[in-house]
């Protein structure tokens, strides 16, 4: 049985990341602060985007930095619903809205619609 090393290198003799179990990036993220982990999670994903990166994490605990993030959020996250997977919404833990003019109707709108 090949070894984990000959799974991960690719014919040239570089690794390549696409071969790794989506149980390590997992792992990885699970020792990422709180709040860097939706950064750190999108960051892999365009990072490395054929790798099975878990997007769960990019749910876990929001950050918004701005405005316009607000509206984007909530596309996402009625996405989810609509799609019949289970809904996104229901992951958040932790929700951080670190713009400094955000539309407070709006924004109350949008947790309502979640229950957040």
């Amino acid at each position: 049985m090949p070894a984990l090393n000959d799974h991960i290198m690719s014919a040239g003799g570089s690794c390549t990341f696409d071969a790794l179990p989506a149980e390590i990036y997992q792992e990885i993220l699970v020792h990422i602060p709180r709040s860097e982990l939706q950064q750190m999670t999108l960051a892999l994903k365009l990072a490395l985007p054929r790798s099975p990166v878990p997007t769960r994490e990019l749910f876990l605990h929001i950050q918004l930095n701005k405005r316009d993030q607000i509206p984007k959020l909530w596309m996402v996250l009625s996405k989810s619903q609509s799609s019949g997977e289970p809904p996104r919404a229901n992951i958040i833990q932790s929700f951080v809205l670190n713009a400094w003019d955000p539309d407070a109707d709006v924004l109350i709108k949008y947790a309502d619609s979640f229950a957040l």
